[in-house]
């Protein structure tokens, strides 16, 4: 995004319209004191999930050319234009490939490394699957309306650790959804 004036200290930037996680919760009806999401009032159009996929994605690979992650890929991070364009916002978690990833909240993150009956688990390292692995989230959010595993508690944890995810149909979207957080995309 760039601006379009610039005085001394201060940046004009274009307006907004919000973000995809507001685009997204304006097309359903939650239950804001439980955080949840009660009922899906509408899937935005096929064609545009696409296009925002595309859009994103190029965001993406455009940061691991440069050897850095995002880091904190998630709707709320992801704003929209006024011509439903997206444009990748909050920069303030963008790491080196390699470096060791604290996390952030599920379900943009993958639990990695797990190791004991306990399940202890890391992140493991930032790399193209921790990205790929928040891209299928967003994807899985934008196609269903619904947040993965938002109505549950800590047991989606497990559910993530495990691989385990919601069966999804054969469309392309859901398809590279899968693929997304399986990790396929990278090797």
């Amino acid at each position: 995004m760039q601006s379009f004036l610039r005085l001394l200290g201060i940046n004009f930037m274009p307006l907004m319209a919000g973000s995809l996680e507001q685009r997204i919760y304006s097309n359903q009806i939650r239950d804001f004191r439980k955080s949840h999401c009660i009922e899906v009032t509408r899937i935005e159009p096929t064609t545009l999930i696409e296009q925002w996929a595309t859009e994103l994605a190029g965001a993406i690979a455009w940061l691991e050319s440069l050897g850095v992650v995002h880091g904190d890929l998630r709707p709320a991070n992801i704003l929209l234009d006024r011509h439903d364009h997206i444009k990748l916002a909050d920069f303030d978690s963008v790491a080196k490939m390699g470096l060791r990833n604290p996390g952030t909240t599920a379900p943009w993150v993958r639990l990695r490394d797990c190791k004991g009956s306990q399940g202890s688990c890391s992140f493991g390292l930032y790399d193209a699957w921790s990205e790929q692995f928040a891209f299928a989230s967003v994807l899985h959010f934008l196609t269903t309306g619904i947040e993965l595993y938002e109505d549950m508690g800590p047991e989606a944890l497990d559910l993530l650790k495990n691989l385990e995810f919601p069966e999804l149909g054969d469309s392309p979207l859901d398809k590279l959804t899968i693929t997304g957080w399986m990790g396929a995309l990278h090797h």
